[in-house]
């Protein structure tokens, strides 16, 4: 093993550390009754953290763009934003099909509220949480 994956591995390792002691410290005061909602973000900590320390403002800056590609082609956007309606139309019309309830659609009488749950999915359920990471 050369010097260079010794270092990898104990960035890797110490990404890990900072990642779970970040999360689990949180989630054991969400248990003692603190409802802070910064548990899930120990692996976004942890990446920003440990590439700021290693490589300082320009790694972070770098880490950024990576999350934020604007080379994507504006052709993956269509599945990005339509997959889930698809989804959830087919299931949609499969309860129907079936004679089963279907569920309120809350949504299309309140359109703002796609663009409120798109923002609050996207910072607090996960995709930004976890990404950097």
């Amino acid at each position: 093993m050369t010097m260079i994956d010794k270092s990898e591995n104990r960035n890797l390792v110490l990404f890990f550390l900072v990642a779970f002691a970040w999360s689990w410290f949180f989630w054991t005061l969400q248990i003692l009754g603190f409802n802070f909602y910064v548990a899930p973000f120990g692996p976004c900590v942890a990446a920003f953290l440990l590439t700021y320390l290693q490589e300082g403002y320009g790694g972070v800056k770098k880490l950024l763009v990576k999350g934020f590609d604007p080379r994507i082609g504006k052709v993956w956007y269509v599945p990005a934003f339509l997959l889930w309606p698809i989804i959830a139309g087919f299931s949609i019309l499969g309860v129907s099909l079936t004679g089963g309830s279907i569920p309120e659609l809350v949504m299309l009488s309140q359109p703002w509220l796609i663009l409120w749950n798109f923002i609050y999915i996207f910072f607090l359920g996960g995709p930004f949480q976890e990404e950097f990471g």
